[in-house]
């Protein structure tokens, strides 16, 4: 199993697939790398603790097993990728260690003994990571962002009149009442 960055759903492969749970019919077309796949299943699957799939797409075309990155941290999980090693680290600060083989990310069969965050990692003082943003936030039923309008870059010179921002990019939201 391997965590794919550019995945919008996590895809099991034909053995995971097989060893599913909560199956259910499907009538959807994967479209991956090597063209489209028809799709005739979904499944939930429990990798470790709370490292699972629910309602996964079941591609019996491929041995392989993506997990999505982009929807696990939509639902505040952090991501790190540092030269051969990965991690996902869930909103309970529970940690999945992958190890690069053959250009992938695959699920480290040992997850007794968990790496750090590298410093390089930690430390970053880039200064286009760091952004403060003044709007009004518009009241929206959209779970996994907030919609602003209105709104500007503190100490540069960007105004925009309406941004979409993931809630796994908010680091902190304060009201401010001016008058």
């Amino acid at each position: 199993m391997c965590v794919d960055t550019g995945a919008t759903e996590d895809v099991l492969g034909r053995d995971r697939g097989v060893r599913a749970n909560n199956k259910q019919d499907s009538n959807g077309i994967l479209i991956g790398m090597g063209g489209e796949v028809k799709i005739n299943k979904v499944g939930d699957y429990i990798f470790a603790g709370e490292l699972r799939t629910e309602q996964g797409l079941i591609n019996d075309e491929s041995y392989m097993t993506c997990i999505s990155v982009p929807d696990r941290t939509n639902d505040d999980w952090l991501f790190w990728a540092d030269k051969t090693s990965a991690q996902l680290i869930s909103p309970d600060d529970d940690k999945y260690d992958f190890t690069k083989t053959d250009g992938l990310y695959k699920l480290n069969k040992d997850q007794t003994n968990h790496r750090d965050i590298p410093n390089r990692l930690m430390n970053n003082k880039d200064p286009d990571i760091e952004h403060l943003t003044q709007s009004w936030v518009s009241k929206s039923k959209d779970k996994k962002n907030i919609r602003t309008f209105a709104s500007y870059e503190v100490n540069d010179e960007l105004f925009s009149d309406r941004n979409v921002f993931p809630k796994g990019c908010i680091v902190r939201m304060e009201k401010i009442n001016e008058k």
